[in-house]
């Protein structure tokens, strides 16, 4: 036989291979089977940050439980490349296999609450619109991210912090217990009782590397109808004395009740500080505790005082652009910065080539701090915020426009490269790192190496960066 027969052979055997296990899950999936011929696949093959472009084989929408554990046996049976995609907002496209099976569990939006014990059973495919509308139907809600859109299980398995962790942890902390398809295609349960290392690593290191994991048991908080919260938006001027002032209050004396998001970037065609705040206390201490950060200057606008968490994440999310192309460089800061490096900050703010270009600071201390470094797999507990360059442009601005917008995200992280740690969140995943392990989980990767073998030796889960390799 020729080196050509040959080769045709081989081509054959493979597509006869891929040819029965589209016909086998077609066949037993109850949700919906999207193939690269299907009207559907070209929208189902988009992620958030659509400079992603990856073209899987096929993806299984996945109906239930069931429909993931097929999917997963599957790809293991006739060797498929698969990844696992929830809310599709993983920065560097994890979420996303070229040539292989994407497992999506969007459809799967089940949201159960027990206001007695103050849980929620949140089935994977739900949103942080979905949960955090059940919950405050009740009075509640659950440690969460700042936007909206972004799928709950996605944050809350990089760690996941918000404008509440500073009061109440991660959202990764308040992971109660997970159900989880393993690589051998069985359900485990697993808790603090129940497979504890798993818990462990799955706080902070689980989105896609263990295995699928198909709901989470979320602690949930009190919260008021009405609290003090807002948005604050001043001038661009005024960032070089209320930064390093907001840093320095957050990391010394602001209680602990105080949630604050902060952003260079622009508003209104022109470039803003923008605050989201948040004071969970009583309203009558609301003052002492937000005038620090908020009198120092005039805001040019203001949407504040008084409003629900709800509206406050909607006030949030609707400064968030619709899907484009982005490219996330960040790192972890673990002290104040002086006024010199904020105007620095600032001038690479004007800079960027989109007024949809930003850089944003979030608080990483308080009831973060509280727990060892070696308490779940999320290792950055010693650090006060994260300072992240986003760099977003239009979809169909061309080449140019990527490589210029690009080349704005990695210089403004390569300038101030000085400040920041050697740590980066996974949350924020850079496609850029090649020691990614150390960089996302510091000490704790080791131990995540030994729990990837025992739970995925055949490496079945994991796009890219994968733990282990």
């Amino acid at each position: 036989m020729t080196d050509g027969e040959e080769q045709r052979e081989s081509t054959g055997r493979i597509e006869a291979m891929w040819s029965r296990a589209v016909s086998k899950l077609g066949e037993v999936l109850k949700g919906t089977l999207v193939l690269p011929s299907d009207r559907l696949y070209e929208e189902a093959r988009q992620v958030y940050n659509r400079s992603i472009d990856r073209r899987p084989a096929m993806i299984a929408r996945c109906a239930d439980e069931e429909d993931v554990v097929w999917c997963v046996r599957l790809a293991r049976e006739y060797g498929i490349p698969l990844s696992v995609r929830a809310g599709g907002h993983s920065p560097a496209g994890h979420s996303v296999v070229d040539g292989g099976l994407v497992i999506d569990l969007s459809p799967m939006k089940g949201i159960r609450i027990d206001v007695k014990s103050r849980m929620a059973l949140v089935e994977t495919g739900a949103r942080w619109n979905d949960l955090d509308k059940a919950t405050a139907r009740h009075g509640l809600a659950a440690v969460g991210g700042h936007q909206s859109q972004v799928g709950v299980s996605g944050l809350v398995l990089v760690g996941g912090w918000g404008i509440l962790s500073r009061l109440h942890g991660l959202a990764a902390d308040n992971l109660i217990r997970a159900r989880i398809v393993g690589a051998d295609g069985r359900i485990y349960s697993v808790s603090e009782t129940e497979h504890p290392e798993l818990l462990w690593a799955l706080r902070g290191a689980g989105a896609g590397h263990f295995g699928v994991v198909t709901s989470l048991k979320l602690r949930l908080y009190e919260v008021p109808q009405r609290l003090r919260c807002g948005v604050a938006i001043y001038p661009i001027e005024t960032a070089a004395k209320m930064v390093p002032a907001m840093l320095t209050y957050m990391n010394e004396s602001a209680p602990r009740e105080l949630g604050i998001f902060a952003s260079l970037r622009h508003h209104r065609g022109r470039p803003a500080l923008l605050l989201v705040y948040l004071y969970r206390g009583p309203t009558d201490e609301a003052d002492r505790a937000t005038d620090p950060i908020l009198k120092l200057a005039k805001p040019i606008e203001e949407i504040g005082h008084l409003h629900s968490y709800l509206e406050l994440k909607k006030y949030f999310s609707a400064t968030v652009p619709e899907p484009q192309k982005a490219l996330w460089k960040s790192g972890m800061v673990d002290r104040p910065l002086g006024a010199d490096t904020v105007e620095t900050l600032v001038d690479l703010c004007e800079r960027a080539p989109t007024d949809l270009g930003r850089i944003n600071f979030e608080f990483t201390n308080g009831a973060i701090h509280d727990r060892d470094q070696g308490a779940s797999a999320f290792a950055h507990r010693s650090q006060l915020f994260c300072l992240n360059m986003v760099a977003m442009w239009g979809r169909d601005l061309g080449e140019e426009a990527d490589r210029v917008n690009e080349s704005w995200a990695r210089s403004s992280h390569a300038k101030m490269s000085p400040l920041l740690s050697s740590r980066v969140y996974p949350g924020y995943a850079d496609p850029d790192l090649t020691d990614f392990g150390r960089a996302y989980w510091g000490e704790n990767y080791p131990r995540l190496c030994k729990i990837k073998q025992l739970w995925d030796p055949d490496t079945i889960f994991g796009v890219d960066q994968i733990i282990g390799r």
